[in-house]
């Protein structure tokens, strides 16, 4: 009888092929998860300083390549990472609000060039 085999059998102190073979997969697994893990802060962090940059309105271009492969990598639309919002959210008037309200509780048909006229002639 060989070494593996009594090791197998149990006569023998070590470590049997079976839990071998667990260890060994466990530890890829393990290899896996930290390059996921590593992957995932390095998107975390890229779409962070992303968002910064919108926020600044800077026009500095992204770096392609890696936009492009995190983009792959999260299946995420590279237009969403790109996108720049044009138009400016309104303004509301607090001196228009009221009298603009009023004119339509009163008038619930009313425009908004039926508004405008009325507001001209106001003198508001």
């Amino acid at each position: 009888m060989g070494k593996r085999a009594e090791v197998e059998a149990g006569v023998r102190e070590g470590v049997t092929t079976s839990k071998a073979q667990r260890v060994k997969d466990l530890e890829r697994e393990v290899r896996g998860l930290r390059k996921a893990n590593q992957i995932s802060k390095l998107a975390s962090a890229f779409f962070a300083q992303v968002e910064l940059d919108r926020r600044i309105k800077s026009r500095r271009p992204l770096s392609t390549s890696i936009a492009v492969l995190l983009c792959r990598w999260f299946h995420v639309p590279r237009r969403s990472v790109y996108h720049r919002p044009v138009k400016a959210a309104p303004t509301l008037q607090a001196r228009f609000v009221a009298p603009i309200k009023a004119m339509i509780e009163a008038n619930p048909s009313v425009g908004y060039r039926r508004v405008a006229h009325l507001l001209v002639n106001t003198g508001r």
